[in-house]
C-alpha cells in the first residue's frame, strides 16, 4: 500500500512537470528593451563572496615592537649569538584567499555602488574608488560615480 502511494505521487509529480514543460515550450522569452540592462543578482553575489571570504582563517597582527631596543638588550643578543633571519613573504595567496579574491572580483560594480550610496555624504565624492585588500596578493577595486549631495 505504501509503495503504491509513493508510485502514484511520483507519477503525478512527473506528469505535472511534463505538462509544465509543454505549456512553457511555446511561450516567448521577453528580452528587455535596448538600453535597459537587467539588474544583477546582488544578494547572491554578496552571499558567495561572503562565504568564500569567511573561510580565510583569522590571524591577528603581532603586537608592535619597541621603537628602539636598549643597548643592554642589543649587547645581550650579540653575546648569546641570536641572529634574526628574514623570510621572504609568499608571492601567492592561500587557497582561501584566492577563492575570496575570485568571488570579490565577480561582484558587479553596480551592486557595490548601490550598497555604498548609503554611506554618509562626506564619504561621497564625484568619483570614488573603494578597494578591498585580501592577503598580500589581491586588491579588488570598485569605481563608483558620485551622487548629488543633499544640503
Amino acid at each position: 500500500m505504501e509503495r503504491s502511494a509513493k508510485t502514484l505521487a511520483s507519477t503525478l509529480f512527473l506528469s505535472f512537470l511534463l505538462l509544465l514543460a509543454l505549456e512553457t515550450e511555446g511561450a516567448e522569452i521577453t528580452v528587455p528593451a535596448s538600453g535597459i540592462n537587467p539588474r544583477p543578482l546582488c544578494a547572491s553575489q554578496y552571499a558567495l563572496a561572503n562565504y568564500a571570504c569567511s573561510m580565510i582563517p583569522f590571524s591577528p597582527l603581532p603586537p608592535p615592537s619597541p621603537s628602539t631596543p636598549t643597548l643592554d638588550a642589543h649587547q645581550r643578543r650579540r653575546k648569546h649569538g641570536h641572529h634574526h633571519h628574514h623570510r621572504n613573504h609568499r608571492h601567492s595567496g592561500t587557497k582561501e584567499e584566492d577563492d575570496c579574491c575570485r568571488w570579490l572580483n565577480g561582484i558587479d560594480t553596480d551592486c557595490v555602488c548601490e550598497m555604498l550610496i548609503r554611506l554618509p555624504d562626506f564619504l561621497s565624492r564625484p568619483v570614488h574608488e573603494y578597494s578591498l585588500v585580501v592577503g598580500d596578493t589581491c586588491t579588488v577595486t570598485y569605481t563608483c560615480g558620485g551622487r548629488v549631495i543633499r544640503k
